[in-house]
């Protein structure tokens, strides 16, 4: 096993939750499952299964944070049911990668909790989220809850790119 698959095999056990638990009970079991060669797996069965947790933790915390600063107005619409919404998300969601992966997050949350009809989603910021995350250069929507000044509003939401830079041009229409 190479430097690189020890390194993979070590950021699936912090990325995947379920394979973390799996791993801390029964190490042998997910070694073979990972197929890790006997040298290295010394090194996997000497892990501290909770400082592995911890690591793991730590992981979610921040990526709830990136989150939290992309979508501000869904995060304290949600209130304290928040976090434990992220990290049902985060339990059963793909980690995205690339250099938008902060933007593919945030998106992919949006989408959890519009599924499950959850009261703090919003559709207005999950457009602009899904706006950032992809390289069109406009989008148009109807949304029901623009937030103005803490109150929902029916408006026409422009996303474009302006010299590269992401922009928002939003018409009212009302007060909901």
């Amino acid at each position: 096993m190479s430097q690189l698959d020890v390194v993979n095999a070590l950021g699936q056990l912090l990325h995947d939750q379920q394979l973390l638990k799996r791993f801390i009970e029964n190490r042998e079991s997910v070694i073979e499952e990972l197929a890790i060669t006997k040298d290295q797996s010394a090194f996997f069965l000497n892990l501290d299964g909770e400082q592995l947790k911890t690591q793991a933790d730590s992981l979610v915390h921040k990526r709830r944070g990136e989150v939290a600063e992309l979508i501000p107005n869904t995060w304290r619409r949600l209130g304290k049911q928040a976090i434990s919404r992220f990290n049902q998300y985060a339990a059963e969601a793909e980690w995205p990668d690339g250099h938008r992966r902060h933007f593919m997050d945030a998106s992919q949350f949006c989408e959890f909790l519009r599924l499950h009809a959850s009261p703090g989603y919003l559709k207005s910021e999950h457009h602009w989220i899904k706006f950032l995350c992809h390289p069109k250069r406009i989008s148009v929507r109807f949304v029901s809850d623009y937030i103005v000044r803490g109150k929902k509003r029916f408006a026409i939401q422009c996303c474009y790119r302006y010299r590269g830079r992401p922009r928002s041009k939003v018409f009212y229409l009302g007060v909901r």
